[in-house]
């Protein structure tokens, strides 16, 4: 992936999530300190961060020009025509502009694996050497499948291979997106993985800390989990147990409290301080805050578990934070419940540490769930 600069208003970043849609329309600098390089994010910090600053003080921030998220017609189904004519309707009434959009596929229509790769003599022999072992890892065949990769930054214990990053989704599942976005009237001009969004996203903080940084999207139907050393993705994971859809689905079904109380509950009492918050609110949070706290402690240990993967890759370069998005992010007292599960600093990343705009409403700068659009938003033709 190559990363260039652009100084107009960029193409519309759109996340299909399961249960709604998140679109984001950028401009200015919208590739601020994302450099050349095999798709890496160049690396710019002088020290340690020992917390997050204040979203005005973060540089490289480009600015909002629309945002918008609404809740799917079909939750939890495959995104149909007729959401594209309602999509289209709510881009034009929210400000956005033109039709150019940048997608993701679904990180569980994506498939990657760390590979290490033998010398080669060019690097068309690496592709196929590196195609073949992903898709014989995946079960799935070579020429049914789209294909990236990148290297990564060689670990302490380097041998003679080459170590990278690959990548694949299957033909079939990406055109099937793109048809049905552009029968709408809609152009795609980028499919991106959601990794690499969340971590384009993120670039105004994670230029501010000098080790590993891992982000967690803490989704509804599926979580994604990335390592990022040197601004390049060098892991990628899907975690699917620890999905709010999960945690969910357990309180419902013990105690029959509708998704949307839970929602508003997790945001307004959640495992923080009760200070403030209404009585009658924390007594009905009290009765599924087990379950709430098991799924937290859940996500924790996995978490735990793929943040070891870095110390054993690259036990030099300290692991720096974790930074949490999506839905699951916004549980009042989700950083500090695992900030003491993970030993490692927890942030949680808003609309504004990522993006500046003195027009939007605080609730939506405030939102968590906005980082894989924002780094759609950001993609370039020169980025794939």
């Amino acid at each position: 992936m190559r990363i260039s600069r652009k100084q107009n208003i960029g193409p519309i970043g759109l996340d299909i999530g399961a249960r709604q849609i998140k679109a984001v329309q950028l401009s200015g600098n919208l590739t601020d300190k994302l450099q050349v390089e095999a798709g890496s994010i160049a690396y710019h910090s002088d020290g340690e961060l020992s917390e997050l600053p204040d979203a005005d003080q973060l540089p490289g921030r480009p600015k909002i020009e629309a945002a918008a998220k609404f809740d799917r017609l079909e939750p939890e189904q495959p995104f149909s025509t007729e959401e594209v004519k309602r999509l289209k309707k709510v881009l034009s009434r929210s400000g956005f502009i033109g039709h150019e959009i940048v997608v993701s596929m679904p990180a569980n229509k994506t498939f990657s694996s760390v590979l290490d790769i033998p010398p080669v003599r060019n690097e068309e022999n690496l592709i196929q050497i590196a195609k073949g072992e992903l898709s014989r890892s995946h079960r799935l065949e070579q020429d049914q499948v789209s294909f990236d990769y990148w290297e990564l930054p060689r670990p302490i214990r380097s041998t003679q291979t080459v170590p990278v990053m690959a990548t694949c989704c299957k033909h079939e599942d990406v055109n099937q997106l793109i048809e049905v976005l552009e029968s709408g009237g809609l152009r795609v001009s980028g499919v991106d993985t959601q990794g690499w969004a969340t971590a384009r996203s993120c670039t105004p903080i994670i230029n501010q800390m000098p080790g590993i940084v891992a982000v967690v999207d803490l989704a509804w139907e599926i979580a994604s989990f990335d390592l990022i050393h040197h601004g390049t993705v060098i892991y990628q994971r899907t975690l699917e147990k620890c999905a709010n859809k999960t945690m969910f689905e357990a309180i419902e079904a013990e105690h029959g409290i509708p998704r949307s109380v839970v929602d508003w509950l997790l945001g307004k009492v959640g495992v923080a301080d009760h200070e403030g918050a209404c009585d009658s609110d924390v007594q009905l949070f009290n009765k599924f805050r087990n379950l709430v706290e098991d799924h937290y402690s859940m996500v924790g240990q996995e978490l735990s578990l793929s943040m070891n993967y870095a110390l054993h890759q690259y036990p030099s370069a300290p692991l720096q934070a974790l930074l949490i998005t999506g839905g699951g992010a916004e549980m009042l007292g989700a950083t500090d419940y695992l900030s003491a599960i993970v030993d490692a600093r927890v942030y949680n990343v808003e609309f504004n540490h990522i993006g500046q705009s003195t027009q939007l409403e605080s609730e939506i700068l405030r939102s968590s769930v906005f980082n894989v659009a924002a780094g759609l938003a950001q993609y370039t033709k020169e980025a794939a």
